[in-house]
C-alpha cells in the first residue's frame, strides 16, 4: 500500500495534511473553521508531524508578509496529491469563484506585444482588457506567486505597489495590471477557505501558483488615467509613452 509519505516525495504529512487544530496558535473562530473543513471533508484529526508544522509555521509566516519564502520542494509535493485533498488543497473547492487574480505590473514592450479593448467610465477610469491570453513571468525567484480569489484584493495590491513607487515605475516604464489564472489551474494550491485560517490580515482569499510562469486568461491595465497624469506632471511623457498611449486607444 502506498502511503502519503511516499506520495509526499519522502515528507511525513501523516494520513492527512494540516488537520491538528492545535498545530498553532489560533484563535477560537479561527480554530472552529479548521474543524469543520476537516468534518465537511470527512478527515480525520490527528497531530501535525515535524513536516507539516514546518511547512505550516513558514505559509503563516508566508501570509503575514509576502517578504517571507516557504520551500517550494514542499508545495510541489502537495501538488501531487491535491486531488486526494481538495478540502485543503484545491482552490477549486471555493465554489464562488471561476479564476484567481494576481496584482502586478507589465512593461511597455510587453503590453506592445497584445491587442487591447479600452474602456472608460466615472467608476473606474479608464482600464484595458487584453483580446488574448498573455503570457506571465514570476517576479523573483521563489518558484511561486500569490494570487486571490477576490479580484479586488488584487485591483488594491496593483494599486499599492504603483501608488509607492511612482517613479520607479515611470521609470521603469512599468503599467499596473491584474492578471488570472483558472482556479482549476493543475498548479494552483490551497482551498481559500483553508489559507484564510493562518491569514493575520484575514480572509484574502489567498492560493498559491507553483510556477514560474502562467498564461492569463483575463488580464487588465488598471490606474492609465493616474499613470498618465503622472507622466505629464513630472515631464516624462516620452515617445515609448506616447506610443503606448496611441496603442492602446487612449487620448493624452
Amino acid at each position: 500500500m502506498i502511503k502519503l509519505k511516499d506520495l509526499l516525495n519522502e515528507l511525513d504529512f501523516g494520513k492527512f495534511p494540516f488537520t491538528d487544530p492545535d498545530a498553532v496558535q489560533l484563535g477560537m473562530l479561527e480554530k472552529m473553521s479548521l474543524e469543520r473543513l476537516i468534518d465537511k471533508y470527512k478527515y480525520v484529526t490527528e497531530p501535525n508531524t515535524k513536516d507539516e508544522q514546518r511547512l505550516l509555521r513558514d505559509l503563516s509566516k508566508y501570509f503575514e508578509d509576502e517578504e517571507n519564502t516557504v520551500q517550494v520542494s514542499g508545495l510541489k509535493a502537495l501538488l501531487a496529491v491535491k486531488s486526494k485533498f481538495p478540502g485543503i488543497l484545491d482552490p477549486a473547492e471555493d465554489e464562488d469563484a471561476n479564476y484567481v487574480y494576481r496584482g502586478t505590473s507589465m512593461s511597455i514592450s510587453e503590453v506592445m506585444k497584445y491587442d487591447w479593448e479600452t474602456f472608460s467610465n466615472s467608476y473606474n477610469g479608464t482600464t484595458c482588457e487584453c483580446k488574448s491570453p498573455v503570457m506571465m513571468s514570476a517576479k523573483g525567484d521563489r518558484g511561486f506567486s500569490s494570487f486571490s480569489v477576490f479580484e479586488d484584493t488584487a485591483v488594491d495590491f496593483a494599486y499599492e505597489q504603483y501608488i509607492d513607487f511612482p517613479a520607479y515605475y515611470r521609470q521603469q516604464k512599468l503599467i499596473p495590471v491584474v492578471t488570472s489564472v483558472y482556479v482549476s489551474d493543475p498548479k494552483a494550491l490551497f482551498n481559500p477557505k483553508f489559507s484564510k485560517i493562518f491569514n493575520i490580515h484575514g480572509n484574502e482569499g489567498e492560493v498559491l501558483l507553483i510556477d514560474t510562469k502562467y498564461k492569463s486568461p483575463k488580464t487588465t491595465l488598471k490606474f492609465l488615467d493616474d499613470l498618465f497624469d503622472n507622466l505629464k506632471d513630472a515631464g516624462d511623457l516620452s515617445r515609448e509613452w506616447i506610443a503606448l498611449a496611441k496603442h492602446l486607444k487612449i487620448e493624452l
